[in-house]
């Protein structure tokens, strides 16, 4: 005899036996997942180091990085393995708010956030 009930499952269990009451709800309590400020500090002097590091590694094989303040642009004017390339853009990318505000900081006259609204 085939199943009356369209949705699969026992009773009113959704179509992965996961119902509303079974997620738990956010709480106005509920403690930030970090809360140490010095290890807040301390993300952030390493993210700056990446960062510096990226930027540090594209200037040695003559890559240039850029960015519109939202993306990171690469030019390639040499040379370099196609590995080395594709790894640099990676790291780049997955950094990429920390290299953003290292070039916004190295060319204050260019990105003027001061007049921005």
């Amino acid at each position: 005899m085939p199943p009356t009930n369209a949705n699969p499952g026992a009773g009113g269990a959704r179509v992965h036996g996961i119902s509303k009451s079974d997620t738990a709800s956010p709480t106005r309590n509920q403690i930030p997942a970090q809360t140490n400020p010095a290890a807040r500090s301390a993300d952030d002097e390493r993210a700056a180091a990446v960062a510096a590091f990226l930027l540090d590694a594209a200037d040695a094989l003559a890559i240039k990085v850029g960015t519109d303040g939202e993306n990171v642009v690469t030019i390639s004017t040499t040379r370099v393995p196609f590995a080395a390339i594709r790894w640099l853009e990676a790291e780049l990318v997955k950094h990429k708010r920390e290299v953003i505000a290292a070039i916004m900081r190295e060319n204050p006259d260019v990105f003027d956030t001061e007049g921005a609204s």
